[in-house]
């Protein structure tokens, strides 16, 4: 195999200088990274190629050895794995067995358990219950002796009540209850008067506060009267002044109508003096004209007054 360099320059051969400096270094590492690999270094390409391919026939024998010895172990694994099923198998089928008759020598042997708990728990309660009972027992026993003493020492006091004992009461415990009856009436009696006078008392409090409210309800309404009264004298001098005011209005009113009228009528009768010769038809009502018309005579009048005067002087 021949290599075929073809080389052409582009640029000065002083300008691949850098170049051949980055080339020796690239070798530098090169023989370093050989040193470490531990393979060789020759700068033929075709050596190199067949120390790869010895090297890749090397490891392909390898791998054939490699899968071959992993093709007998997965044989030897693939049968035990089967006798392993087979055991397997067998194992379900006893355990399967050997855990009912567990489970039921289990059950059996808890349901035992607590019967016997139960039944311990029953003889210590039923023990309890008897030692409490004799307690009680001798407690009761002791207390029938105590009773039995006070009535050996009370005795005299049961012969005295039967001396006592007449017509009325047979036995001295009528005389006990009749005491008894009394004393429970007159603690009744004294509660029922407590609670007549607690209610009189209450009653007489709210009486005493209802009266003190209708009081300032009185006071208010006195107040309240007495601002209506003052608004009421307040409002009649107003009516009284107002009255007055109107009675007056009316009064200039009616002069004012009455000078008024009379105003028409003399403006009228002007108006009328002044058109006897002329024919003009007036409204009577028609006052604004009417005063048109006269200032226009008296300016007439004021023109030739003034041109006579004038003519004269």
């Amino acid at each position: 195999m021949q290599l075929q360099v073809e080389v052409i320059h582009q640029k000065p051969l002083y300008n691949y200088v850098l170049d051949y400096i980055k080339s020796k270094n690239f070798e530098v590492v090169l023989s370093k990274y050989h040193e470490k690999s531990n393979t060789i270094r020759c700068g033929d390409p075709h050596i190199l190629i067949e120390h790869y391919k010895e090297k890749l026939r090397k490891i392909e024998k390898q791998l054939a050895k490699a899968r071959k010895n992993k093709a007998q172990e997965q044989t030897k694994i693939m049968a035990e794995y089967a006798s392993f099923e087979v055991k397997e198998t067998a194992l379900r089928k006893n355990f399967f067995r050997f855990n009912k008759f567990i489970k039921e020598n289990g059950e059996k042997r808890e349901r035992g358990a607590i019967k016997m708990k139960e039944e311990k728990e029953a003889i210590k309660k039923w023990e309890e219950k008897t030692n409490h009972l004799k307690g009680l027992l001798d407690k009761l026993e002791s207390i029938k002796n105590v009773i039995d003493d006070a009535i050996r020492k009370h005795k005299i006091y049961e012969n005295f009540f039967m001396k006592c004992c007449g017509d009325i009461f047979k036995q001295p415990g009528e005389i006990v209850e009749r005491y008894e009856l009394l004393l429970e009436t007159r603690h009744t009696l004294l509660e029922r008067q407590n609670n007549i006078l607690m209610t009189l008392e209450n009653f007489k409090t709210d009486l005493m506060r209802e009266t003190e409210a209708a009081k300032l309800v009185i006071l208010g309404l006195n107040t309240r009267i007495f601002n209506l009264q003052e608004r009421y004298e307040n409002s009649r001098y107003k009516s009284t002044v107002n009255e007055n005011i109107i009675v007056d209005i009316y009064g200039v009113a009616g002069e004012k109508l009455e000078e008024i009228t009379e105003t028409k009528l003399t403006v009228n009768e002007m108006f009328m003096s002044i058109n006897k010769t002329d024919e003009i038809v007036s409204d009577v009502e028609d006052y604004h004209y009417q005063l048109a018309c006269i200032k226009k005579c008296l300016v007439q009048f004021d023109r030739m007054h003034k041109h006579f005067k004038k003519v004269i002087g």
